[in-house]
Formats: C-alpha cells, structure tokens, sequence
C-alpha cells in the first residue's frame, strides 16, 4: 500500500503533463483484440532505457508531434526524476505486457527500483511513436 502511495504521489506531483494520450483511435489487425502487437515490446523497453541512462533528448525523439509540442526533453527528465525521488534509482525492467484500451496499443513496462516498483505505461500511434506515458502502480503479476 505504501508503494503505491509513493507511485501516486510521484505520479501526482511530477508526472501529470505526462499523463498524454494523443491521436485518433485506431485498430490494428495483426493483434487479437484486447492486446497490442508484441513488436512494440522492445520499442517500449527501450524508450524506458533512454530515460533510465538519462538520454532524455533522444527518448523525446521518440514522441508523435502531439507528443512533442506538450512534453520537451526537460520536463520529459523532471517527470524521471520525480519517479526516482520517490521510489529510487531504476534497478531493472522485470517484465512487460501489452494491451489495447480504447483503441490506443499501449505497453506497460514493469520495472523494479531501489525502493519499490511501478509500471511504465507507454502508448504507442499506429506509426509506433510514443503518444502518451503513465507512471503506475505496478500490476498483480509484477508484485508477486
């Protein structure tokens, strides 16, 4: 319960500009319904990557233009850094699951910090750029 007090609060304080989802609805026929294409798995993993060594500039490349207009690299590194100040630096992705809300494929990446752990959640366009980002409380399965 705590941890996902501290989540809320990082994402509360630091992270509500993130808190993005740009672009129109889409479907995509390669995914059974309810799950996005695996494919954007590692495209999501590496975006937390970038954060996580502090490329900041070059995890904001990543943005869909909607993206990019709301979120510079430099709020892009205070959102990072309010989620470490809360729950630590990053120690490791555990895992990734991939699902589809409200027609947006959307990536949750789960990883462990020093502290705690959250999820990363990443949304993806239908040209697989970035089109929102959510930090939250980690899911049932990476808890266990």
């Amino acid at each position: 319960m705590t941890i996902r007090l501290l989540v809320i609060a990082a994402c509360a304080a630091g992270c509500a500009a993130l808190c993005l989802s740009c672009g129109a609805p889409r479907t995509a026929p390669e995914a059974a319904p309810g799950e996005a294409p695996e494919e954007l798995v590692p495209l999501a993993r590496e975006f937390v990557a970038l954060m996580d060594a502090g490329e900041f500039e070059a995890a904001a490349a990543r943005f869909d233009a909607v993206m990019a207009e709301a979120m510079s690299p430099g709020r892009l590194e205070e959102a990072w850094n309010g989620l470490e100040s809360q729950l630590g630096q990053l120690e490791e992705q555990v895992g990734a699951r991939t699902t589809k809300e409200q027609g947006y494929d959307c990536v949750y990446v789960a990883c462990r910090f020093e502290r705690g752990r959250a999820d990363v959640k990443v949304v993806f366009d239908a040209g697989g750029k970035v089109s929102g980002l959510w930090f939250v409380p980690p899911s049932e399965e990476a808890r266990s």
